[in-house]
Order: structure tokens, then C-alpha cells, then sequence
């Protein structure tokens, strides 16, 4: 997926699964938005995002690679590579059971970028 003025993918559910994906130049137009973007429904899990590449997406606005919106829980993210993904290559605003492992973040101001609104 790429050249797309906004998100790439933008989720709403529970136990979804996002794997093998080459998402680059998105997130181009838009400001506080991630290449894949989920949030505002703690009641959201169950989500997995593993063996993807995040790449070039654009520093000049609150930009992710994977954003985590107001709250948003239940995602676990694994050998995944961000490579200048935004101005942080992960941003998690608030939630609970948000697990990382075993990826690889390059180029970005942040690796991951934790607040604290909205925890469940």
C-alpha cells in the first residue's frame, strides 16, 4: 500500500490479524494519523500486527507507522520493521495490554511514545 494521503488501514473490531504488508509513503495529507490507525473503543483486542514494513511516512505532522488512538487496547505487535515511520514510529495514546516485541525502529524521533489518557 502507498501513496495514499492518509491512513493505509484503519481498523474497527476485535481479532484481527495484519501480516505481510509493505505500507509506504501514506499518513501524506494529514495530521494526527498513523499509516495504520486504530482507537476511541478500549473494548477493541485481540489484534496482531507482525511481519510488515512501515516506511516513509512523512515527519512534518504528528505522524505513526502504528497509532494507537485515545485509549485503544489489546494490540500486540511483533517483528515488525518501521523505518522513518513518522515522527514516532509507534504511538500509543493511553489503553492497556499493548505488547511489542522483537521489531526494529529506524529514522523516527521515538521508537514508541506512551501517554497516559484513556487507560482501561
Amino acid at each position: 500500500m502507498f501513496d495514499i494521503p492518509g491512513a493505509a488501514i484503519l481498523m474497527n473490531g476485535n481479532d484481527h490479524v495484519l501480516e505481510y504488508n509493505y505500507i509506504h509513503d501514506v499518513a501524506k495529507e494529514v495530521n494526527d494519523l498513523g499509516a495504520i490507525y486504530y482507537g476511541r473503543d478500549p473494548s477493541e483486542r485481540g489484534i496482531v500486527v507482525r511481519y510488515n514494513v512501515i516506511a516513509d511516512i512523512p515527519h512534518r505532522f504528528l505522524t505513526a507507522g502504528i497509532y494507537h488512538d485515545d485509549g485503544a487496547c489489546g494490540l500486540t505487535a511483533y517483528s515488525n520493521i518501521l523505518v522513518n515511520a513518522g515522527q514516532r514510529a509507534v504511538l500509543m495514546g493511553g489503553g492497556s495490554d499493548n505488547k511489542y516485541y522483537n521489531n526494529l525502529f529506524i529514522g523516527s524521533e521515538a521508537g514508541i511514545f506512551i501517554d497516559d489518557r484513556l487507560r482501561a
